[in-house]
């Protein structure tokens, strides 16, 4: 929901979110709405790096039945939810209303259908994409569903890593690779490479933020969020090891004299 955020060549996105950047770049009227515009899409991407003032190697795009695909290739995903969603305006299949209970290591599947409302639900991509009704005591909320899909990227890693069946999950990743658009090297070799670094990978919480009010911008009069580009910009230094982390001041302990 970011507006006015800093874009290639100067200048900022004005009224329009990140979100909907893509729109903007996209000027080939030749291709169908379902098609990716390659050119756009690189566009964006120099978008984000220059809002985030730092390089992207690559990108990675997947459609919905895609997502649900890679979600069963990972032999479904294990989540940590510490708060039920409940969602009874979600229209997913034969089921209106959709209810995630709260669960340690609960299974997601790609996108079965989900039983009648308000049974469990174990679509990962209804779990990804709910942002009306609740989450726990609070309102569900385009932020709120970020920080589930946050969860779900650390999940998929952390499955890779502790129950990857190596060289048989890389087949099945394989198999899937085609149905997504990325600029990263569709070969054998380049997906080893990829594996390989996983193995090192170390996805704390602390390492991935929603960029929501207050804390990383502020509510405008128009209803758009502008971004504090200072403390975004430092968050993701520090990420990548740029600037050091301020200590935090120990407090000094008062000595307390006895009296006599």
């Amino acid at each position: 929901d970011l507006a006015r955020s800093p874009v290639a060549g100067g200048g900022n996105s004005g009224s329009t979110r990140v979100n909907s950047i893509y729109y903007i770049r996209h000027r080939d009227p030749s291709l169908p709405h379902a098609a990716l515009d390659r050119k756009a899409k690189n566009k964006v991407s120099a978008d984000v790096a220059a809002f985030l003032c730092t390089e992207i190697d690559y990108w990675a795009l997947t459609r919905f039945a895609t997502f649900a695909s890679l979600i069963n290739s990972l032999g479904g995903l294990r989540v940590d939810i510490t708060e039920a969603v409940r969602d009874s305006s979600y229209h997913h299949k034969r089921s209106r209303g959709v209810y995630f209970p709260v669960k340690t290591r609960y299974r997601l599947k790609g996108d079965p259908a989900c039983k009648p409302y308000p049974a469990k639900c174990h679509s990962a991509l209804v779990y990804a994409r709910s942002r009306k009704g609740t989450m726990g005591s609070t309102y569900n909320s385009d932020w709120k569903r970020a920080e589930r899909q946050q969860d779900m990227v650390r999940a998929a890693v952390k499955g890779i890593i502790e129950e990857g069946a190596g060289v048989e999950l890389l087949g099945r990743l394989l198999k899937v690779r085609d149905q997504i658009d990325t600029n990263i090297p569709k070969t054998v070799e380049a997906a080893g490479q990829l594996y390989a670094l996983v193995q090192d990978v170390k996805l704390r919480k602390t390492h991935m933020k929603v960029l929501a009010p207050a804390t990383w911008g502020y509510l405008a009069a128009d209803g758009t969020v502008r971004p504090n580009l200072a403390r975004i910009r430092t968050f993701v230094d520090e990420q990548f090891y740029r600037v050091k982390k301020k200590p935090q001041a120990k407090k000094k302990k008062q000595k307390v004299k006895q009296a006599d």
